[in-house]
C-alpha cells in the first residue's frame, strides 16, 4: 500500500508560522489530566467549527517519533505532554529482517515529551523507565507482552507530574526536569497485586484528590490505594475487589459523602475518599474479556459501559451521613462499549455500542436512538474515542487514523466532517494491510484551546478547529473510503 509522503522541511515551517501567528495573545489551554480537568472528555471551548471542509481543518503541525504508545495528550502551561515507548538510549537493538508490524519494534525505554503547542517544537524529551515491553520472570526468563506501548496519560498538578507505566509503576516527576519526586510498584509486598500487567498491562491515570494519588493496584490484599501526593507514602488502602482493568477512578460528592469509584474484573466498587473505608460494591461484567471504560457520575448515579457484549449499568447512590449504598438504576445491552468511553450531555449519554453509536436517556437507560437505524452513511463510521466540545461530537476511530466531526443530540446524529489523519491512508482508501502494520488507535482526541490534538502510534498532530481560522486541508475523501 502506498501511504503519503510530504516535503517536512518547508511544511512545518508553514505550519509553525501559521500556528504562532494565530495563538499570539490566546489564553493557554490546559487539559491537565486523563479526560479532561473533570474526567468526563467534555471540552469548555466555544467558537468552534460546526462542519469541516473537504479534507476536515488545517493541520498546524505534527511531530512524530514520541515512541509507540496508546497514551492521550494532556496539557499545561503552552506545552503538550504524551508518553511513547523507544529503545533506552544504552539498549542494543537489532533485527535479522525490517519490523512487519509496530508490535515487533523492539524498545523498552518509557519516555515522557513536551511539545509547544503553538509551534509543534518538542521542547524535551526523557527516558524515565521501563515500558510495557515484556516481563522478565524471577528465572531469568523473557516473556514479551501484546500491545507494546505506553498507556496512561500524564496527571499535572502545579510543578509535578503524575503518571504510571503499563509494568505497574506509579512516579511523581518534577514537572520541569522529569526527575523523579518518589516512586512505588504495584507489585510490592504491601500491595500485592498478584499479576503483572494483568493481561494488557496497567493503563489507569492517575487520579490527584486533594493530598492524594489514587491508583488502583488490584490484587488479593487491596483494590484502591491513595498515596501521599508529595511523598508517596501510603495513606490508606481499600479492601480488595479482584483484579483491576483499564479504566480510571472518578471522585464524586454524594450529598456531603466523598466517593472514589472504578470498576474491577469483578465489578464496581465505591470507596470513601477520606478514609479508603468501602461503600458499596455492585458485581458486573465479572471475568469479562476487558473492561476499558472510565465510569460517569452525575446526580447521583454512576454509570459504567463495557465492551464484548455486557453493554452498561446505571447505580443509584444514596448517601446517608458518611455512608452510600448503590443499587441498580437500569441496565442496558445497548451500551456495548469496548474502549472509547462515552459522554454525559444534557441528560443523555453518547458513545459506542458495537460498531456503531447510541443515544441513552441517563436517568432512564432508555435508548433514544443507534446510528445504524438513522442513517445509511453513519454505518460507516467504525468504532473510536470520543470527546465532546461547543455541542460538537468527535470520533477518533480505532483504524486508519480516522477522524469524524458529528452533530449530536437526542434528535439524531448526522456527520459534519471527516477527514484521514495524514500518513494512514492513500486515495484507494484504507487497507487490512494497515491494521497489520500500524495497529489501533486507542488514544482519545483532545480539544483545547480551540485545537483537536490526535494521538497515532508515534505521532502527535495538531490541527485548527477554531471559527475565525477556517481553512481546508489535504487527504482523502470520505468517498474514496467507502467506495460510495
Amino acid at each position: 500500500m502506498r501511504l503519503v509522503r510530504f516535503t517536512w522541511p518547508l511544511t512545518i515551517l508553514v505550519f509553525t508560522i501559521l500556528a504562532s501567528f494565530c495563538t499570539a495573545g490566546a489564553e493557554e489551554a490546559t487539559w491537565p489530566a486523563w479526560r479532561g480537568p473533570h474526567r468526563d472528555s467534555k471540552s469548555p471551548d466555544t467558537g468552534l467549527l460546526k462542519s469541516w471542509p473537504k479534507g476536515g481543518p488545517k493541520k498546524l503541525w505534527e511531530v512524530q517519533g514520541i515512541g509507540n504508545g496508546y497514551s492521550s495528550v494532556t496539557l499545561d502551561g503552552g506545552l503538550v505532554y504524551i508518553t511513547g515507548r523507544k529503545p533506552h538510549a544504552d539498549e542494543k537493538i537489532e533485527y535479522e529482517e525490517p519490523p512487519r508490524h509496530i508490535w515487533q519494534i523492539k524498545g523498552q525505554g518509557f519516555y515522557i515529551s513536551t511539545i509547544d503547542e503553538a509551534t509543534g517544537e518538542v521542547k524535551q524529551s526523557k527516558d524515565v523507565a521501563n515500558a510495557y515491553y515484556e516481563k522478565i520472570h524471577p528465572d531469568g526468563r523473557h516473556e514479551n507482552l501484546s500491545y507494546k506501548g505506553t498507556r496512561a496519560s500524564i496527571t499535572i498538578e502545579e510543578d509535578r507530574l503524575y503518571i504510571a507505566t503499563g509494568l505497574g509503576e506509579i512516579m511523581c516527576l518534577k514537572k520541569d526536569t522529569f526527575e523523579r519526586v518518589w516512586t512505588r510498584n504495584v507489585q510490592e509486598e504491601e500491595f500485592d497485586s498478584g499479576v503483572v500487567g494483568h493481561g494488557w498491562g496497567y493503563a489507569e491515570s492517575v487520579l490527584i484528590y486533594k493530598d492524594k494519588a489514587i491508583y488502583c493496584t488490584g490484587g488479593e490484599k487491596t483494590f484502591m490505594v491513595a498515596l501521599d501526593k508529595m511523598t508517596g507514602k501510603t495513606l490508606w488502602k481499600s479492601p480488595p475487589n479482584g483484579q483491576s482493568q483499564y479504566g480510571s477512578t472518578i471522585f464524586a460528592d454524594v450529598d456531603g459523602a466523598p466517593m472514589l469509584v472504578n470498576g474491577s474484573r469483578v465489578g464496581l466498587m465505591g470507596v470513601h475518599a477520606e478514609t479508603g473505608k468501602e461503600l458499596w460494591r455492585y458485581e458486573f461484567a465479572k471475568d469479562n474479556m476487558a473492561n476499558c471504560n472510565t465510569p460517569i457520575y452525575s446526580d447521583g448515579l454512576v454509570f459504567w459501559a463495557c465492551g464484548y457484549g455486557k453493554g452498561g449499568i446505571c447505580l443509584k447512590m444514596t448517601a446517608n451521613g458518611q455512608k452510600v449504598t448503590a443499587a441498580k438504576a437500569w441496565q442496558t445491552k445497548d451500551a456495548d462499549c469496548h474502549h472509547g468511553g462515552m459522554i454525559l450531555h444534557e441528560g443523555h449519554l453518547y458513545g459506542n455500542n458495537k460498531s456503531g453509536f447510541v443515544c441513552l436517556e441517563f436517568k432512564t437507560g432508555k435508548t433514544i436512538w443507534d446510528s445504524r437505524d438513522l442513517d445509511k452513511d453513519a454505518e460507516t463510521i467504525p468504532k473510536g474515542s470520543v470527546c465532546w466540545a461547543d455541542d460538537m461530537f468527535y470520533v477518533f476511530a480505532e483504524k486508519a487514523g480516522e477522524m469524524f466531526l458529528c452533530e449530536c443530540n437526542p434528535k439524531g446524529f448526522k456527520i459534519k466532517g471527516h477527514f484521514f489523519a495524514e500518513g494512514f491512508a492513500d486515495e484507494s482508501g484504507w487497507t487490512k494491510e494497515y491494521d497489520r502494520t500500524m495497529g489501533p488507535s486507542w488514544a482519545h482526541p483532545v480539544v483545547a484551546g480551540g485545537k483537536l490534538y490526535l494521538r497515532h502510534f508515534n505521532k502527535v498532530y495538531c490541527y485548527d478547529v477554531e471559527t475565525h481560522r477556517i481553512a481546508s486541508g489535504t487527504g482523502p475523501s470520505r468517498k474514496s473510503l467507502s467506495g460510495s
